[in-house]
């Protein structure tokens, strides 16, 4: 048979199956080669220390960045937000009178601020950066803990509330001199995505964050694959490596909050550190721990403060309401329980 014969013998159906399987292997060759665009990239680690714990940065390039950069950028944002620090920009706004006459105008504490308050409007309330009066009554601010009876509490409240706050020419002021804030409850979150900016402006696009637990992953990791991160185990006495879960972070944030290291016995009594800003109460909540999954880390670890103090049936409502991802562990009777909500993607 000669070529031409060949040819002439060739079904159109014949050509339509060899025109779909060259497709075919294009469009393979086409995931194959963005799939593997990550590997074989090198991952570059930088670690340290910020915010009374621990801080990572992972991300894949040959770009150099300096751990001195990244230290200078934690140190800077520690001298805006951190109540840690007597002249700090958020305690200027506290305690100095002409930062009460005149409001403090820093971009991060403005920010801060702006998103604080849309939250706080969302969540009813149960999320409130000015509720730092009731923050250090309890001993979890700048000040020593002391008893607190209703009366106290009472008055306490009268200062907390994000409507006594103005935010006017991008300038922060309070209605009241004695209105505070604290932002210990998003800090971490934030300063993830003050870094992930930080990383953006430099031309990284695949990188991991990590302060205190906070994260947020773009991109992929050296393998190609998404970012994997664990979530603790909420366990009085777990340690910090602990897992739970491990979670596929697709571009997203994943933040966790939890009552089961940071608290202490009063006459018998367990004082946690999610007080109620609606109530003025530090009791502990049926729910023990809370990890949410949002675009910024500064709104998961909001949201996630929100639902510890919300409680579980709430809690439940507001993120379904919201289509909030979300990983819930919680006390039904006396058995733990955990639910998933939304698009948390879990390996075994």
């Amino acid at each position: 048979m000669t070529i031409g014969e060949s040819q002439k013998k060739t079904s159109p159906l014949t050509i339509l199956v060899d025109r779909r399987y060259l497709f075919v292997l294009f469009f393979s060759g086409l995931l194959s080669i963005l799939f593997s665009a990550c590997e074989g990239q090198r991952e570059i680690v930088i670690s340290g220390n910020t915010m009374g714990t621990t801080y990572s940065i992972k991300y894949l390039g040959e770009k150099i960045i300096e751990k001195e950069r990244v230290d200078h950028l934690l140190d800077s944002f520690n001298q805006v937000l951190s109540t840690y620090i007597p002249n700090s920009h958020i305690n200027q706004f506290n305690h100095k009178y002409d930062s009460f006459l005149q409001g403090v105008c820093h971009p991060w504490l403005l920010n801060i601020a702006a998103e604080s308050k849309n939250i706080w409007q969302i969540t009813e309330g149960y999320f409130d950066i000015s509720a730092a009066p009731l923050f250090n009554a309890y001993g979890f601010g700048e000040a020593q803990k002391q008893e607190i009876d209703s009366l106290l509490r009472d008055s306490l409240l009268q200062l907390v509330g994000m409507d006594k706050l103005l935010i006017t020419q991008n300038v922060l002021r309070k209605k009241n001199y004695f209105t505070q804030i604290n932002a210990n409850a998003i800090a971490k979150g934030y300063g993830v995505d003050v870094l992930a900016d930080f990383l953006v402006r430099r031309g990284v696009t695949n990188y991991l964050v990590e302060i205190g637990g906070e994260l947020r992953a773009c991109g992929k990791n050296s393998r190609g694959q998404w970012w994997k991160v664990g979530i603790n185990k909420p366990y009085p006495g777990a340690s910090s490596s602990s897992q739970i879960k491990q979670v596929s972070l697709k571009n997203r944030s994943v933040a966790t909050s939890g009552n089961y290291r940071n608290y202490y016995l009063q006459k018998g009594k367990k004082i946690v550190h999610t007080i109620n800003p609606k109530t003025g109460l530090a009791e502990e909540t049926n729910m023990i721990s809370a990890s949410i999954l949002s675009k910024s880390c500064l709104e998961a670890d909001a949201y996630a403060t929100a639902a510890m103090a919300m409680g579980v049936p709430k809690c439940l409502n507001f993120l379904e309401q919201k289509n909030l991802s979300a990983y819930l562990v919680f006390k039904r009777g006396n058995e733990w329980q955990d639910t998933i909500l939304g698009s948390f993607a879990f390996f075994d």
